[in-house]
């Protein structure tokens, strides 16, 4: 059963937007609203810090994406990393998890941070 509403804020596990992002503030052109601004508005995230959960709010948002020539340079090279990651075997990734244990990252993440910094 989907939880939407105040059923949705008061669940143990909250999580995705809650209420309508306020484009245009606390505006009313004729009978109609734009945005809820109450103390439950807001996107939540469920988040883990040293291993707990936690959930925040953030303010809503609009995602900005201008697909730049750099920015999608920047994702050829990313995609071609978790390429690259997803053709090692096994125990050569386990080797990097092992690694990646002391900076409390994936082992994917240190395996792309080497990979960009030895170019």
């Amino acid at each position: 059963m989907r939880a939407d509403g105040l059923d949705k804020m008061l669940s143990e596990d909250a999580r995705g937007k809650y209420g309508r992002g306020g484009g245009f503030g606390r505006i009313a052109f004729g009978y109609n609203f734009f945005g809820d601004y109450d103390k439950f508005s807001g996107i939540y995230q469920k988040k883990y810090y040293y291993g707990k959960p936690y959930i925040s709010k953030m303010k809503f948002y609009r995602p900005f994406n201008p697909r730049t020539e750099k920015q999608q340079a920047w994702r050829d090279v990313f995609a071609n990393g978790m390429h690259a990651w997803g053709l090692l075997d096994s125990e050569t990734k386990e080797q990097w998890k092992i690694k990646a244990k002391k900076f409390k990252i994936p082992g994917y993440s240190l395996y792309l941070r080497e990979m960009h910094l030895t170019g």
